[in-house]
């Protein structure tokens, strides 16, 4: 079995660093810029990215039985790296872009600008997320290159999280409107350049038996829906798998929504504090540098956490890692929930904590999604490689859309109370006491059922050695 070079391996990452460059965007500033730039009211917003984001799920396993069907030169999955990445690069520009309409015409121009993304970004993500499962048969490269996709994603998220506000105060001179569409261009340059590298560096070389038989429009339909059965039916192992990824977005989405109010109305940071240790040229401590450093040293907490992925694949077993690496998240959340107002260090250090633990735990389900693969055909005797993968995103983008759902609802729930004509509003204790369960409690909840799951994986190294033994045989 051919080992993957270092190059190869840090050009599939790049793919993330692509992927992750303007999802990141979506995940962390699309509200901020639907509410304040473009004028959009925070409810039809809310419920615009609730629609589109289950609209998109609907997508994700059509997407994946065409790149499943897909037969190049290039092989199957490759060529969307090159195809979809610069209608991908420029659906993002015009979802970030301000055409002076009225409010009706604002919403539906969001509405179908951020449909486009979602669409562009699935139709290059699914196949990407599969080409991780056929550029080897080995589980522990497998896992390995997860590893350095996820290191290079986080990447991507450091990259957006530093520079973007920048980027659009620089690029627009004072004009945010402009300065968001130029940003979003100069990104999606950055993002189009990573895509075309991972094309060059990759290779596929898993291809099953059946995989290049040659299927009618009609056939092919009928076998994306019979491949949807099957992976629900048959495929338990990705169920599982499934289940955990809904739940660690639940975890991801609230604790990133929920940051910039909990730095911003929760800690209390007096002179120094942690600016002194992110930018030593700030004296002070405000909510605005405060977010901007939970968040990007956050990012680059979750960095370290990729790279070890890749270290610890190889000399600890998947599901053991997946326990630990539950069970210690749950536990720094729960600490951080007892954090005084005023200990803004060692909120930063336990926030980071958690985030560097969960960037494993994100990591090793790509990598099991890729053994569950394997499992399918093992079960099946059918390989559906993007189909699972698909599935697998589609319960990554419901855990999403739910998680942004469930974050607005609580705040609502807790009394939050939003600016007046740009004038804060004070909080009340009820409402800082829901923005901390918000970064601790809830999540950590949401963590007991991914640990409930985590026991019922049963696919270990071992069971994958003798899985891989069997399909070789099989096809010999």
């Amino acid at each position: 079995m051919t080992s993957l070079s270092f190059k190869e391996k840090v050009g599939y990452g790049l793919g993330d660093t692509a992927s992750n460059i303007v999802f990141q965007v979506v995940l962390n500033f699309m509200m901020y810029f639907y509410t304040d730039i473009f004028g959009i009211t925070a409810a039809a917003a809310g419920t615009l990215m609730l629609v589109v984001r289950l609209f998109d799920m609907v997508t994700d396993p059509i997407m994946g039985g065409i790149a499943d069907r897909t037969n190049t030169r290039w092989g199957k999955y490759r060529p969307y790296l090159i195809w979809v990445a610069i209608p991908y690069g420029l659906c993002a520009v015009i979802a970030f872009s301000t055409p002076d309409l009225a409010q009706s015409g604002k919403l539906l121009y969001a509405y179908i600008t951020y449909a486009l993304l979602m669409t562009a970004y699935t139709a290059v993500n699914i196949p990407y997320g599969a080409l991780g499962g056929v550029m080897t048969k080995d589980p522990l490269e497998r896992g390995e290159i997860q590893g350095y996709r996820f290191s290079l994603a986080m990447v991507g998220s450091f990259i957006v999280n530093s520079s973007l506000l920048y980027l659009v105060d620089r690029l627009g001179g004072g004009n945010d409107q402009i300065g968001f569409t130029y940003a979003m261009a100069v990104l999606s340059v950055v993002a189009l350049i990573c895509f075309v590298m991972c094309f060059l560096a990759t290779k596929e070389r898993v291809v099953s038996v059946d995989d290049r038989s040659e299927k009618t429009f009609g056939e092919m339909v009928l076998g994306i829906i019979t491949d949807i059965k099957t992976l629900l039916r048959a495929n338990r192992q990705w169920a599982v798998v499934a289940a955990a990824t809904f739940f660690l977005l639940l975890i991801a989405v609230m604790r990133g929504g929920a940051t910039l109010y909990y730095t911003k109305y929760v800690l209390e940071c007096g002179s120094g504090s942690v600016i002194s240790l992110w930018l030593v040229a700030y004296d002070t401590c405000n909510a605005a540098q405060l977010g901007t450093a939970f968040l990007t040293i956050g990012t680059l907490g979750s960095i370290v956490g990729a790279i070890m992925t890749i270290v610890l694949a190889r000399k600890v077993c998947k599901t053991w890692l997946f326990k630990m690496a539950t069970i210690m998240m749950m536990a720094s959340m729960l600490a951080l929930y007892f954090v005084a107002r005023d200990a803004v260090m060692l909120a930063l250090f336990l926030n980071t904590v958690v985030g560097f633990f969960h960037i494993i735990l994100i990591s090793l389900v790509f990598a099991m999604t890729a053994d569950c693969v394997d499992w399918g055909e093992f079960v099946t005797r059918k390989r559906a490689t993007a189909m699972t993968f698909s599935g697998h995103l589609s319960a990554l983008k419901l855990g999403a859309a739910i998680g942004g759902s469930l974050l607005g609802w609580i705040l609502a729930g807790y009394g939050y109370q939003e600016p007046i004509d740009k004038i804060e509003q004070v909080q009340s204790p009820m409402t800082l006491d829901g923005i901390v369960l918000l970064m601790t409690l809830f999540p950590l909840a949401c963590g007991v059922v991914v640990l409930f799951f985590a026991f019922r994986y049963r696919l270990t190294n071992a069971e994958m050695i003798r899985i891989q033994d069997e399909l070789k045989a099989r096809s010999e």
